[in-house]
């Protein structure tokens, strides 16, 4: 079901809330704004997460009826914040679909996709919320990242290659010495002569 859609405008998608009108979008961002003002919040301090929670708990939640007048008077599971996403409020016996998330555990999500709940005809939500159709992008490094994983990986090549040196240089002394010594041939050291080779 799509949330905050006037009959007469176009909805667009809006990561973790569902589909809003352009006009219901400003207005729920502008009430967001006012919240974050009067508590003392500046935005720039919070995390996508947190933001959208914030936005989820403090407006769309307390304010859905009021955003949403069609849906007052009829069986609907009321929008919650599941952790994620604000799961839009839903007709009962309907699927709530609304994109998903754009983080979640410091991980971005592609928007192009869409997760869902299931409302019960009793107007209780469904225990899970279904985000398998979600894609988690692939983080850009930087080129700072790059470097340093180039570094560490140069490092450790070095180690490998210091070493194996090293061990091919005692095992090369150790074959000279039992060859070398007409009493050091015998069963025992031709064993480890020929476990050397």
């Amino acid at each position: 079901m799509k949330m905050l859609k006037s009959s007469s405008e176009e909805s667009i998608p809006v990561a973790g809330f569902g589909f809003l009108s352009a006009e219901m979008s400003k207005e729920i961002d502008e009430r967001l704004k006012a919240f974050l003002t009067n508590s003392n919040i500046e935005a720039e301090d919070l995390s996508t997460t947190e933001l959208e929670h914030f936005k989820c708990q403090n407006v769309v939640i307390p304010d859905w009826q009021e955003l949403l007048p069609e849906l007052t008077n009829k069986s609907v599971c009321s929008p919650f914040w599941d952790n994620a996403s604000c799961v839009p409020p839903t007709l009962a016996g309907q699927t709530a679909v609304f994109p998903c998330m754009q983080m979640y555990r410091e991980k971005r999500y592609s928007q192009q996709y869409n997760a869902s709940r299931d409302c019960f005809p009793n107007s209780t939500w469904a225990g899970l919320t279904d985000y398998s159709s979600c894609k988690l992008l692939e983080e850009p490094t930087s080129e700072l990242e790059q470097i340093e994983v180039s570094s560490d990986l140069e490092i450790s090549i070095v180690i490998y290659l210091v070493g194996h040196i090293l061990s091919l240089l005692a095992l090369s002394m150790a074959l000279v010495i039992f060859a070398s010594f007409r009493e050091m041939r015998c069963i025992r050291h031709k064993v480890h002569i020929a476990l050397f080779i």
